[in-house]
């Protein structure tokens, strides 16, 4: 016998097909009432945030396509199985973004959520679990559903699963080609985690990295930057290569140019005895450049990168224990910091850079000076950066001249 469910189900779909779609409106209090209902079976209580959002969404009839589950005062324990339940049990298909913080998920729950957005049925652009003490196990069943490349922006901070962690999400982002966010602060993470991040933000769309607190130290960096540096000098070498093309077109066009103005006095000559074929416009005369219209300057556009590869916009590793003091040998910190330079100097892309709490020192803060002024003088668009202030104030000055402050957004600090 077929239960009320499927048949409820099978009625949504078919009235979806036939182009007979309900009422935003309706399509909620379905949603609310099961939603309540699964909740009462669990013996675990609704949140008051989802409740609230699908019934203020139920009076404007309109979709609701962002879920926030967070913990209050009375109840600390809310559950996410219950939400999921009811999205796949009335084929709710607007849901596009997913926020759950400080809500403990076990693998069931993350299996749970990894199931829904495998279905091709659930967008979901945004997934942000933070606090949930999720697993290194949990991460990599959850990285599996990431290749239905439809998932955005991905935040799981303070989820201590490290390094194992990582190689787990890593694994599951083979293929993506959608992710642009990855955010992983405060999650353990060490320098083992600098050449696993590398390879997969190299081999993917990923754009904007934030690895906050964590423990990458020197050698992590490294790894974690080697490939951007590679791809900045490459890109150094295109934009040579796209200057020689303009100026030799330039050229080209220049010398077309002076054989019409030639042509032209020669005719000017010939029809000298001839009053009324010799009067030519002065500007005929003129160089092709000067006779066109001064154009309006066009806002400066901040170029994007180009889909999958070693590109990236946005890199946050503050306070990830990048002491250059701890070096004996004054090569190896010069190194890590010349690539750094380098990197600053020849990406097109970049356009945030956070160093802050790392005691890069006066020998580090040289290098980011020289970097920016390269970077200007290559006329490339202006770097955000934020840095440690332990160096000279003269060094920090220029630093401060030559790059765009961050906006600073508060951090939460998990509690002990």
């Amino acid at each position: 016998m077929i239960s009320r469910r499927k048949v409820k189900k099978k009625r949504i779909r078919k009235n979806a097909l036939n182009g007979n779609k309900p009422e935003p409106s309706v399509n909620l209090g379905n949603l609310l009432t099961t939603y309540q209902k699964i909740c009462k079976e669990s013996c675990c209580p609704p949140s008051p945030k989802v409740v609230t959002d699908l019934q203020k969404y139920i009076n404007l009839n309109k979709y609701l396509v962002r879920f926030i589950i967070y913990p209050d005062a009375n109840v600390k324990n809310y559950m996410l199985e219950p939400l999921i339940k009811s999205i796949r049990n009335v084929h709710y298909t607007f849901i596009k973004e997913l926020y759950l913080w400080k809500i403990p998920l076990q693998h069931s729950h993350t299996a749970t959520l990894a199931l829904m957005m495998e279905k091709g049925d659930y967008k979901i652009t945004t997934l942000e679990l933070e606090d949930c003490d999720i697993g290194a196990y949990s991460i990599a069943r959850l990285s599996k559903s990431f290749q239905s490349n439809t998932l955005v922006n991905l935040v799981l901070d303070f989820n201590e699963f490290g390094d194992e962690g990582v190689e787990g999400l890593c694994n599951g982002l083979k293929g993506n080609s959608s992710l642009i966010k990855l955010s992983l602060n405060y999650c353990g993470l060490t320098h083992k985690s600098g050449k696993i991040l590398s390879k997969a933000i190299s081999s993917t769309a990923i754009r904007e990295v934030y690895l906050d607190s964590n423990k990458l130290g020197p050698e992590g960096v490294r790894s974690l930057i080697e490939p951007f540096v590679e791809q900045s000098i490459i890109e150094v070498i295109e934009r040579r290569q796209e200057k020689e093309k303009k100026e030799a077109e330039a050229a080209k066009l220049a010398a077309e140019e002076g054989t019409k103005r030639q042509q032209q006095l020669i005719n000017e000559m010939k029809n000298a005895s001839n009053p009324r074929k010799s009067i030519t416009s002065r500007s005929a005369l003129l160089p092709l450049a000067a006779r066109k219209k001064k154009k309006k300057r066009k806002k400066k556009v901040i170029p994007v990168p180009p889909g999958v590869g070693a590109w990236i916009s946005k890199l946050h590793f503050a306070d990830n224990g990048l002491d250059l003091s701890l070096y004996n040998d004054t090569s190896a910190p010069l190194g890590i910091m010349m690539m750094l330079k380098n990197f600053i100097a020849n990406s097109t892309y970049l356009t945030e850079l956070n160093l802050d709490g790392n005691l890069i020192g006066d020998l580090g803060g040289l290098e980011i000076r020289d970097g920016l002024v390269m970077r200007k003088t290559a006329r490339l668009p202006q770097l955000k950066i934020t840095i440690g202030v332990r160096m000279q104030a003269e060094t920090l000055t220029k630093i401060l001249k030559l790059s765009g402050r961050l906006s600073k957004k508060r951090r939460r600090v998990k509690k002990k």
